[in-house]
């Protein structure tokens, strides 16, 4: 529009494919098409640069249209019961966002603010909603809403009881070598590569950051295998603490379980026993002979 009219003809262009090019014509099938009115219509979502220039004049005006951030909610259930709900944005937390939950059979939904340590739902400064003992009444929707550019999006998950399905079990074994093998099982089959799964380990409940364990390689003292088992060559006492599988599950959530590892091996527990009677034996059958 120029001068409140339609009648002057106006030039568009834009700089999107990274030089400046007209946009003339088009028609119901293109994706973009110039109106007799000076409207340019966009049937496809090209973000971008938008010039409206009017010949006669030399004035011009410049539209910026702003791709929408992709959104997600990750949802990660604990050991412990709690269920921790991230929105990412882009895939990262530094844009904020807004929470609200409406309950099942609820019409109504409620903001999510604030919380302490020791509140039922907390919500953190990551853009991450923890859930503590995630229960019956938490059961909804949670909705994740954030501003970005001028666009507001949103994103909902819908959370059941499922959430705490224990899916993941673990299984351990220990060789003759001392090697000692825990398997993580997703849905009852060791989890795959494609899973993502990745290990981590604290040595106790003081350690409230998780360490991460590397991959590793035939001549590490820990091991990610092929199938994810997490292997601890020659184990002893020193490597006991509770060691964490978090594995990506068929449904794209992340689920984070615990298995507690601690003291030595039963083997070794009989040899220094077997050393010990045989120590025994040794001495009595010597103080004998004297």
């Amino acid at each position: 529009m120029v001068d409140g009219a339609f009648e002057q003809a106006v030039q568009w262009s834009t700089n999107r494919t990274g030089s400046t090019v007209n946009i003339i014509g088009g028609d119901d099938f293109t994706n973009s098409e110039v109106l007799p009115n000076n409207t340019l219509i966009l049937r496809a979502s090209y973000h971008g640069y938008y010039f409206c220039t009017h010949p006669l004049s030399g004035r011009n005006y410049t539209a910026k249209i702003v791709k929408a951030p992709p959104l997600q909610i990750t949802r990660i259930p604990l050991g412990n019961g709690d269920l921790l709900l991230t929105c990412l944005v882009n895939e990262s937390t530094t844009i904020p966002a807004m929470w609200s939950f409406k309950p099942r059979g609820n019409t109504t939904s409620s903001n999510l603010v604030g919380g302490d340590d020791d509140a039922h739902v907390q919500v953190l400064t990551n853009n991450t909603v923890i859930v503590r003992d995630f229960g019956a009444e938490d059961v909804g929707q949670y909705k994740c809403v954030v501003r970005h550019d001028g666009l507001i999006r949103n994103v909902t998950a819908n959370v059941s009881l499922a959430v705490r399905r224990d899916i993941i079990t673990f299984t351990t074994y220990q060789d003759d070598n001392f090697h000692f093998f825990i398997t993580c099982n997703v849905d009852g089959a060791p989890a795959t590569p494609s899973r993502e799964v990745t290990w981590s380990y604290t040595e106790d409940d003081e350690d409230e950051i998780l360490e991460m364990i590397p991959a590793g390689d035939e001549g590490s003292h820990l091991q990610v295998l092929e199938n994810s088992t997490l292997l601890i060559r020659n184990y002893s006492p020193e490597d006991a603490g509770r060691y964490y599988c978090n594995a990506l599950l068929g449904d794209g959530t992340r689920k984070l379980k615990r298995i507690d590892v601690g003291g030595a091996p039963l083997s070794t527990v009989v040899n220094v026993w077997l050393i010990a009677l045989v120590t025994m034996f040794t001495i009595i059958r010597s103080a004998s002979s004297l």
